[in-house]
């Protein structure tokens, strides 16, 4: 019997539904998105998922200005023309049920908020990754690219393994600065103090963003790269090897490459939902080092970055959607002959 290419690659080449396990918050984000399948018409749901991502990404990266906004005048922004052409783009096509679907995408969203915020909010841990199991169980991968995502925990195994002592790369990077800065072990920002602590307990206490100003120009963050990054669950896993506030200070920056357009934005979401920042997601090939013209970076303003081998040379600043903090837009990917899936540099 003849069947059209979606049914053949439904039927032939993709990862059954039924192989990868899907969590129950996982689940039910499936049953809310459903929802959006049967309007105006029928809409496949990996369509659906691409679509519901997208605004997510948006929504996050428009958060920070939609608070500091209420904060000052009690409303939220207005979104830049871009922005609005993006959500424009997303819900067109659901033409007279379009209010609808928006409420299906809020709802959903709302609910992936809520699963990701359990826990401690200074917790480096992560409950799950609710975007990698949904899409590999629901938003069909693309398995004729090798396209199925390690489990969280597997990643948090090859985390360990990759990075070693993450924290004590970081310690041992702040000792450096400090010894570098004339006056600094001795001086008014509390390095002092903190360097009569041990080991363990100076991973326990954070230092002051003031009091890292000083060290600015001798501190060197740690970078964890991922060049295929899926969803970011391996990034994700990176993140639980370090104390959050290592992070949160500009002390540790994640970088990530796919080919994959949905892929970067998955990651992008689960950054920002799981608050890890600095980070640097590029739509790019890490082996030719090739960018694309990544539409969510043209709607928020932000310079298409390059890809470069090590050392990382900035061509550039620009703002991260979640940060205040300047980061580079040239972007570094290892040589070919030490290229694992996950780097420190």
């Amino acid at each position: 019997m003849l069947c059209g290419p979606r049914v053949f690659q439904e039927k032939f080449m993709t990862v059954k539904r039924s192989d990868y396990p899907m969590q129950p918050g996982a689940l039910a984000l499936a049953k809310s998105l459903e929802r959006a399948c049967h309007l105006n018409g029928y809409r496949h749901q990996d369509d659906v998922f691409e679509d519901w991502v997208t605004l997510c990404e948006m929504a996050l990266a428009r958060l920070s200005d939609h608070l500091a906004s209420t904060v000052r005048t009690g409303q939220i922004a207005e979104d830049p023309p871009a922005v609005r052409a993006v959500f424009d783009r997303v819900l067109d096509p659901y033409k007279d049920d379009r209010v609808q679907a928006y409420t299906i995408f809020s709802e959903a969203f709302a609910e992936l908020m809520l699963a990701t915020s359990d826990g401690a909010a200074d917790s480096p841990l992560v409950a799950s990754d609710l975007l990698g199991d949904l899409y590999m169980a629901w938003g069909r991968p693309n398995t004729a690219a090798g396209q199925f995502f390690t489990p969280l925990s597997v990643c948090r195994l090859m985390a360990s393994v990759s990075t070693g002592s993450l924290a004590g790369t970081v310690l041992e990077r702040l000792h450096t600065a400090i010894a570098a800065v004339p006056g600094a072990e001795s001086g008014t920002d509390g390095f002092e103090d903190w360097l009569a602590l041990s080991p363990d307990e100076q991973a326990r206490t954070p230092l002051s963003r003031f009091a890292l100003r000083s060290l600015a120009p001798a501190l060197e963050p740690v970078r964890v790269l991922d060049p295929c990054c899926g969803a970011g669950t391996l990034l994700l896993a990176a993140a639980e090897q370090a104390p959050a506030w290592m992070s949160w200070l500009g002390l540790i920056e994640y970088h990530g490459v796919d080919v994959d357009l949905l892929c970067v934005r998955m990651t992008r979401v689960n950054l920002m939902l799981h608050n890890i920042h600095p980070w640097h997601i590029v739509w790019g090939d890490s082996l030719t080092l090739q960018t694309y013209a990544d539409p969510s970076r043209e709607a928020l303003g932000l310079p298409i970055p390059k890809l470069t081998l090590p050392p990382m040379v900035p061509t550039a600043s620009s703002s991260d959607p979640v940060s205040s903090e300047p980061i580079p837009v040239a972007f570094p990917v290892p040589e070919a002959s030490t290229f694992g899936q996950l780097q420190l540099f």
